[in-house]
């Protein structure tokens, strides 16, 4: 309940979330679970950036796409640990992410948002590189490699 007390205070009274694509896409209902669960299977032993990072392609995708993060998270063969009938909007055991997630929330109210020049897509690098990546600009954060669009 605190959090959706903080939430309401930075949306009312930050004039740059009312305009934040992003900002709407990461609140609406039952977004933080949903950001904050695929932040713990994706990201956990990442850093700040890492972890930015993979926020930042849900959120760019369901912006580009106009959909719930939900159901981004949700799309066939997308994410690895996400199976037919999984809840993707369970909460973890840890509350690390979900603090992670309200972090990234309020710091988009006060500075805006932290696109990652676009991303759309990411990989580990134990897993190795996929072909998509080969038509795309990629950078690595960490123990993934992030990618968008060529411009």
């Amino acid at each position: 309940m605190k959090h959706l007390a903080l939430l309401m205070f930075l949306l009312l009274n930050c004039q740059a979330a009312i305009a934040s694509e992003a900002l709407y896409r990461m609140t609406q209902k039952g977004s933080v679970a949903c950001l904050a669960r695929a932040l713990y299977q994706e990201a956990n032993t990442q850093g700040e950036r890492g972890r930015g990072a993979v926020i930042a392609v849900i959120v760019n995708r369901a912006i580009e796409q106009q959909k719930h993060v939900c159901e981004i998270v949700k799309q066939p063969s997308q994410f690895s640990w996400v199976k037919h009938g999984t809840n993707v909007a369970k909460l973890t055991d840890s509350k690390e992410a979900e603090k992670f997630v309200l972090n990234v929330v309020a710091k988009t109210a006060r500075v805006g948002y932290n696109s990652f020049h676009g991303v759309q897509y990411f990989y580990a690098h134990k897993k190795g590189k996929p072909v998509w990546a080969n038509k795309m600009t990629c950078s690595r954060i960490e123990d993934h490699t992030f990618c968008g669009e060529k411009r």
